[in-house]
């Protein structure tokens, strides 16, 4: 993961609500601010497979790409908000010590894995 990708993802969030007390454990949730636009919000993640090809990056057999599409979604009634990282993702979000590049988040660390998009998962 990109270090310039790990910026921006944290850098548009923001705290959700007060901080635990000192004495709570429980990392807080972060809160992705709303969409700006009218149209409410599908999403789906595709995992791309090109077997004619070599990936470059570790000279695997076959190019394989993870895609996440956000599209505008004819009704979000009955589906659920997408979470903004995959659980694999947040694990690794939540093994980087993200105040040395963001002091101004929690010592504590966050609950990535708990941060929610606006967009639902593969809305019509």
């Amino acid at each position: 993961m990109r270090r310039r990708t790990f910026i921006a993802a944290v850098a548009s969030t923001t705290v959700a609500g007060a901080l635990p007390a000192a004495a709570s454990t429980t990392p807080p949730t972060l809160r992705l601010p709303p969409p700006t636009g009218p149209h409410r919000t599908g999403t789906t993640t595709l995992h791309l497979v090109d077997s004619t090809r070599r990936d470059p990056w570790n000279n695997a057999p076959t190019r394989e790409l993870m895609v996440t599409i956000y599209y505008p979604a004819s009704t979000t009634r009955g589906y659920q908000r997408a979470p903004h990282l995959s659980p694999t993702a947040a694990a690794v979000f939540g093994s980087l010590d993200a105040g040395v590049l963001h002091p101004e988040l929690p010592s504590t660390g966050v609950d990535w894995a708990a941060t929610r998009t606006h967009a639902t998962s593969t809305a019509p």
